[in-house]
C-alpha cells in the first residue's frame, strides 16, 4: 500500500509541475488541484499540506482522498483499481504505465541536454570533455556550456559518461530501472543515437 501511494503522489507531481503562473500559495494550490480534468474532487477530498516554489516550478504536497478496489485472497489485499474523489474507477496499471513512460522520456531528455552541452564544449575547445564521471563532467560544462545541472536519469540514478574512440567519441549511459549497469534495461546514447536496450554492453 505504501509503495502504491508513493506511485500516486509521483503521478500527481508529474501533472502539476510547470502548470502554474505567478506566486503559488495553499489557496491557489487547492484551486489548481480541483481543476485537474482527469479527477473529480471536492474541497473535502483534498488537504494541501505545503507548497514550495522556485522560479516557474512549484511542488504541492497534499493529502488526497482515494478509494481502492481489489482482491483479498489469503489475507493479502491486491489493489486493482483506484478512484480519486468522486471520479471514475481507473486501473492501477494506468498509473504504473504513466510513471514508467515519464521516467523513460525524462531519461532521454536529460541525455539529450547533456549531449548538447558536450557539443557546445567541443565546438569551442576542439575536443570532448575529459571527465572521469558525470559529476566531474558537470563541473566542466556548467554553467558555460549547459544552463542546468543534469546528472541523473528518470529513475534518479546517476548517468555514466564514457569517452570512446580514443577521445573522438563519447557515450552517455543510463542504468535503467534496476540501477545496475551492464544489464538489459540500460539506455545507451552512442554516436548521437539511442541504443535501447543495450544488451548489457557499453
Amino acid at each position: 500500500m505504501r509503495n502504491f501511494m508513493v506511485l500516486l503522489l509521483l503521478f500527481l507531481l508529474i501533472i502539476l509541475i510547470g502548470c502554474f503562473g505567478g506566486r503559488m500559495d495553499r489557496s491557489k494550490a487547492m484551486k489548481e488541484l480541483l481543476k485537474l480534468p482527469i479527477f473529480s474532487m471536492k474541497k473535502d477530498d483534498v488537504y494541501v499540506e505545503d507548497v514550495s516554489q522556485m522560479g516557474k516550478s512549484a511542488i504541492i504536497t497534499a493529502k488526497i482522498r482515494v478509494a481502492l478496489s481489489g482482491e483479498y485472497v489469503n489475507g493479502r489485499f491486491t489493489p486493482k483499481e483506484l478512484r480519486i474523489g468522486n471520479g471514475d474507477w481507473v486501473p492501477i496499471k494506468f498509473f504504473q504505465e504513466t510513471l514508467r513512460d515519464y521516467r523513460f522520456l525524462k531519461t532521454k531528455e536529460n541525455i539529450l541536454k547533456l549531449s548538447s552541452g558536450i557539443l557546445n564544449y567541443s565546438s569551442k575547445m576542439g575536443h570532448f570533455p575529459m571527465a572521469k564521471d558525470i559529476t566531474s563532467l558537470m563541473d566542466i560544462l556548467h554553467p558555460e556550456y549547459i544552463d542546468e545541472i543534469v546528472e541523473t536519469d528518470g529513475w534518479n540514478h546517476f548517468l555514466k559518461y564514457v569517452l570512446t574512440k580514443k577521445g573522438k567519441g563519447f557515450k552517455i549511459i543510463s542504468s535503467g530501472r534496476d540501477g545496475i549497469f551492464f544489464t538489459g534495461d540500460d539506455m545507451v546514447y552512442r554516436d548521437f543515437k539511442f541504443i535501447s536496450p543495450s544488451g548489457g554492453k557499453f
